[in-house]
């Protein structure tokens, strides 16, 4: 009789006072610019339901026989030209950020810096987090506003990984900070350190978009991209006709969110408007950022005319961004919107 396979158990370290863990997440990167690398990342990306809503049987020889044969070449050349000596921006960035939080927060938290897809994986760092005793988990999302195809796949992949262990980990997730007073007046204090924003010019606030269809399914991703809109508005004290809304990346035939930033940049340039361009749902300079809107919308801009195009950095390890994540790990409560499993 032969016997059942069991699913394997992997244990949580004991310690004798063991810290809270500390998972920051951010969507995701290759291992490196090179096309099979970003090939395997790119394929992981796109083979989650939470992110194409297709059937296997028509989505995966598309995937597998058109779009990862053209696109991984393709993608591979624009993260060489935003590749440096640390190795991806986002990844960097992270591990920086995840650095300067456990100083701030000290010994009584373990923090590390995972990507959803790609490397570091959740499942390694997870890890890294049991080893350490970690039985609490708190994930922070550097996602602020929360959408199905990126936070809700996140919660997901790691309540299947944290099942496999020993005692079972209590985790919360942050979910959504898309009006909290912290990220507003990070994302203000950004701006004003870049000089702020003239008035003959227009701040176009630009966030990644979504197939319109998700939408109508139920994802409230827009409705979150309005609040922080509307929020930055308030803080920045600026006209109406003076800040503007967009989508940017989109992908593929559907229809995805308008305006599309591509459309609206090329309005603006016709109509000899300065601008000046911020990411707000990326609050990690990555590739959409460095090289879709500070290189390609850039030449897109000035291409149909435009006078002065400005592109503010995100958020990275700006003090008050840092101190506002910490804010976000010791609270835990109130304002935020948590979930726990």
């Amino acid at each position: 009789m032969e016997s059942k396979s069991k699913k394997k158990t992997l244990k949580i370290i004991e310690t004798e006072n063991p810290p809270v863990g500390v998972l920051l997440v951010n969507l995701g990167s290759p291992a490196s610019p090179s096309i099979d690398d970003v090939h395997n990342y790119l394929k992981e990306f796109l083979s989650d339901p939470a992110v194409i809503h297709m059937s296997k049987i028509f989505w995966w020889p598309l995937l597998n026989g058109i779009i990862l044969p053209l696109r991984a070449p393709k993608s591979a050349r624009l993260y060489q030209r935003v590749w440096s000596p640390k190795g991806s921006p986002l990844v960097a960035s992270g591990e920086e950020i995840a650095q300067e939080l456990q100083n701030k927060l000290g010994t009584k938290y373990f923090v590390v810096s995972a990507m959803r897809y790609g490397s570091p994986s959740l499942n390694e760092k997870i890890n890294e987090l049991a080893n350490n005793g970690c039985r609490e988990i708190f994930c922070l999302s550097l996602f602020p506003q929360f959408s199905l195809t990126t936070m809700g796949s996140v919660i997901t992949k790691i309540k299947k990984i944290t099942a496999t262990y020993t005692p079972n980990p209590t985790v919360k997730f942050l979910k959504n900070y898309s009006k909290n007073t912290l990220y507003i007046e990070s994302l203000k204090e950004k701006i004003n350190t870049v000089g702020g924003i003239s008035n003959d010019e227009t701040l176009l606030v630009s966030f990644h978009g979504i197939p319109v269809s998700y939408v109508l399914k139920g994802d409230k991703y827009q409705i979150y991209c309005e609040e922080t809109f509307q929020e930055l508005t308030k803080a920045l004290n600026l006209n109406k006709d003076q800040i503007l809304i967009s989508y940017q990346s989109r992908f593929g035939p559907e229809k995805w969110l308008e305006p599309y930033t591509d459309k609206t940049i090329i309005q603006l340039a016709k109509q000899k408007i300065k601008v000046a361009i911020i990411c707000p749902g990326f609050p990690v300079d990555c590739l959409e950022t460095l090289d879709e809107i500070n290189v390609e919308l850039r030449h897109l801009y000035y291409e149909n005319g435009g006078v002065s195009f400005r592109y503010i950095p995100c958020l990275n390890n700006d003090p008050l961004w840092l101190n506002a994540l910490a804010q976000f790990v010791l609270t835990q409560e109130g304002q935020l919107e948590i979930e726990s499993i």
